[in-house]
Parts: structure tokens; sequence; C-alpha cells
């Protein structure tokens, strides 16, 4: 099973990197061209990826089985670069009189902590990944009962590509930006998934297998630091607050990490192995089924931009109160896990 060269897991790491800024930047209308200059690949992809590659195979492990309480606490993890990164968890650059407690910007933390890099950054990258172009079903099958049937769907992917594009539209400046982004860099996200789906000659992988080990992830660990060091030094170093407020995303970290930790621990041995076989003929390719869903984005982008281009603030405000209540949601979901496992 395990019978992949490096530079296909390399490939495979840069699409689940693409994933990442795709659904977490150009979404959001962050940073709508993220392919297209320095920064945007050899840092913003660069840190994104990095974060996937250190946390991804803490959860997802050869001979474990998948917790999706786990994977949401990596994903909030991941979310709490936005504080020594870009410092955006103590002084929102939108809002200079944000709601805060002890010199924490409040709404910020529960947005982008608890809802936007668990769901955006981390866990859409890691299911796309592993649904569209390995094949295997790992993490699926540790999503709630109700979530598989709502994702089985067959309207779910086209209602979730016209969610973004209305996000994405209705903030990204007129039509013609709309179409440039959502078009863009949903090609480069395609090429990707072209190069891998030949690279991978249609057979299908275990995600966990995919995922660097050993000394790679040491590695990827290393270049994750030097990227906290560098960003914190140079992004806005006048925003980094007191002690005080540091200490508070510090108790953040350990209570997310400590959690982590008692999810991992208690993660049960599954032997879990996806056959090599060939995909079927009249499989539609990983790389049409994408090209399906950045079609009805970019439609509903446009359409966006065109419709809902006065009303930006009120679109953003549903999205931030959807996502806050969803991110809440999902956090007393993974705590009533935990408590019923101590049960």
């Amino acid at each position: 099973m395990d019978q992949v060269n490096n530079w296909q897991r390399w490939l495979f790491w840069l699409l689940l990197g693409a994933f990442s800024v795709f659904f977490a930047e150009v979404v959001a209308t962050s940073d709508p061209y993220v392919f297209f200059h320095i920064f945007g690949i050899v840092g913003v992809l660069g840190h994104y990826a990095m974060h996937l590659l250190v946390l991804a195979p803490l959860v997802i492990r050869p001979g474990r089985q998948v917790s999706f309480g786990a994977v949401y606490l990596a994903g909030g993890i991941f979310g709490l670069y936005e504080a020594y990164m870009t410092k955006v968890l103590w002084r929102p650059p939108w809002n200079a009189e944000a709601i805060c407690i002890g010199g924490v910007a409040v709404f910020p933390v529960i947005m982008l902590v608890l809802f936007w890099h668990p769901f955006y950054a981390f866990m859409a990258p890691l299911f796309v990944a592993e649904g569209l172009v390995l094949g295997s079903g790992r993490l699926f099958a540790s999503l709630p009962e109700r979530a598989q049937r709502i994702f089985r769907k067959p309207w779910f992917v086209p209602a979730f590509a016209v969610w973004v594009g209305l996000n994405h539209g209705a903030n990204i400046g007129g039509p013609v930006q709309a179409l440039a982004s959502s078009l863009g860099t949903s090609s480069v996200v395609w090429l990707l998934i072209v190069l891998w789906h030949r690279a991978a000659r249609g057979r299908r992988y275990d995600l966990a297998a995919m995922l660097p080990r050993r000394g790679w992830w040491w590695a990827c660990l290393v270049l994750l630091l030097g990227y906290y060091l560098v960003f914190g030094f140079t992004i806005l170093p006048e925003n980094l607050p007191g002690l005080g407020a540091q200490a508070i995303i510090w108790g953040v970290y350990l209570v997310f990490g400590g959690l982590l930790v008692r999810f991992l621990r208690r993660a049960p041995v599954e032997e879990y192995v996806v056959e090599e076989e060939e995909r079927p003929e009249q499989e539609i390719s990983p790389a049409r089924r994408w090209l399906k869903f950045a079609l009805v984005f970019a439609a509903s982008s446009l359409a966006s931009s065109l419709v809902l281009a006065w009303a930006g603030e009120a679109v953003m405000g549903l999205v931030w109160i959807t996502g806050m209540g969803l991110g809440v949601y999902t956090l007393i979901y993974t705590l009533r896990l935990d408590f019923l496992r101590q049960k």
C-alpha cells in the first residue's frame, strides 16, 4: 500500500496546501490572487502547508482510528497562528474598536480559532484531498452520522460552492475581480489535480500513508517554527501586546493541546487498508469533479459581485454569525465527546 515515491508525496503536499489557501484565503478574499505573487506562494501557501503537514500527521496516524474531535482541535491550534503571526487575535485591522477581554479580541478568536481555520484551512483541504484525489474514506468515517448523511446528498457540493461564491463575490470588489480570482485560483488547483492524477496513475492511497513521518515531519516542524519567527518579527510587531494578553492565548493553546492529547491517547487501534486498485472507468475524474465545483463557485461569485456588492458587509456579517455559531456548537460537541469517553 505504502509504495509511493517521495516526489509523489511532495506533489500531494503541495496540492494539500493549495486546497488550504484556496478555501481559507481566496474564499475570504484575504488574498484573492494568492497563487500569483511571490509572498502568496512562499509566505501564505508555505506556512499553510507547513501547518497541515505538522498537525495532520498527529491526528491521522497509520493503525489508529481517526477522531473527529482530534481533527477539530488540531484545526483550532492551526487557527491560533492568527495571534503571533498576524496579531489579528489581539488587534484585528478591520475593527480598531473590537470587543476585547484581557486584550484579546473576542469575536475574531471565536470566528478564526473555532470555525474558519478548523473548517476551511484544515478540515476542508484534508477531506477534499482524501475524497477527491486519494479515493479513501478514513476521515469521512470519523464524521458524526448526521454530517455523513448531509455530505452524501447530491446537492451538498453545489450548495457549498454557491455559499463560498456568495461570500467571495460580495467582498471582492467587482465582477472582473470575481472572475479573475475565482477562475485563476481554481485553475491552478485544477492543474495540480491533473498532475497528481497522472502521477498516481488512477490508484487509491490511504491519507495517513501520504502525510510526512519521522524525518520529514521534523523538517516540516522546523520550517513552521521558522515561519513563526519571521512573521512574528516582521508582520506588525508593534501590535504584539503585553504579557497579560499573550497569557490568554497561551491558555487557549494549553486547553486545545491538552484536549488533543486526550483524544489521541484514547484513539482505538484500527487496521485501515486501501486497495490499490484501478478506479472504475466510468468514474468521473478528480479534475472534472473539481472543474464542476470551480465553475459553480465562479458563477456564484460573479452573480454575487453584480447583485450583492452593495451588501458586502451584510454578507460578511451573515458569514461571521453563521461561522461563530457553528464554531461554538462544534466546540461544545467536541467537549461532549470527551465527557462521554470519560464515562
